[in-house]
């Protein structure tokens, strides 16, 4: 980048994004809250826990810059931290399994909140802001998703959008935004009362809490 203006093509690395791992929000979203007789079995994995995704997670971002006024954004975890949650739950580590997937998702969300000032930043050199975030399933048709996708194939070759606007791997993330010279949006998170993804077990935690 040259300062002045994003490259058509920007890529983070996971040396950009922080790994921190929240117990308390892990354990509530495994339903495991202080006192319960799942507590104790849980924690004596966290630390085990955390150790494995610190070490096979490979966070990355991709960012397209289609023109003046749209960018496509795919984040992943790289496809390493879910098959070794999927192969602990072969090996009947079911606890461990667990937490390890949780963990992948909330860092997943981290990232997202984690690339938001990277943005801003970048777009607020040539005098720009957010205006939408669209997301698929609601804004994005699985057609449009692959179509977004193809540029970023060569920046991401582990990953791919099916034909139904699966992500691969499955831990990723992928939306659209728009932008204006107008400073009236600024609000890259995630909505978890907009998202098409009904059944993600974190969707009625966030939209309570909102």
């Amino acid at each position: 980048m040259d300062g002045k203006r994003m490259e058509k093509l920007t890529v983070f690395g996971a040396d950009r994004f922080d790994l921190l791992p929240d117990r308390e929000e892990a354990f509530a979203w495994l339903a495991c809250g202080e006192g319960l007789p799942c507590r104790d079995v849980f924690e004596a994995e966290w630390q085990a826990a955390t150790e494995l995704l610190r070490k096979t997670a490979a966070p990355q971002a991709a960012i397209l810059r289609e023109d003046a006024a749209a960018m496509s954004v795919f984040i992943t975890l790289g496809p390493g931290a879910e098959r070794r949650a999927a192969d602990l739950f072969r090996r009947e580590r079911y606890v461990l399994g667990s937490l390890m997937n949780t963990l992948c998702d909330q860092t997943l969300f981290q990232m997202d909140r984690q690339l938001s000032p990277l943005l801003q930043e970048l777009l607020a050199a040539e005098g720009l802001f957010i205006a939408t975030r669209l997301e698929p399933r609601v804004d994005l048709s699985p057609a449009e998703q692959r179509r977004r996708f193809s540029p970023l194939k060569e920046a991401l070759p582990f990953a791919r959008v099916s034909r139904r606007g699966a992500l691969y791997p499955a831990k990723s993330m992928m939306y659209c935004l728009t932008l204006t010279a107008e400073p009236c949006g600024q609000r890259l998170l995630h909505d978890c009362a907009r998202c098409g993804q009904t059944d993600c077990p974190y969707r009625d935690a966030a939209v309570k809490s909102d």
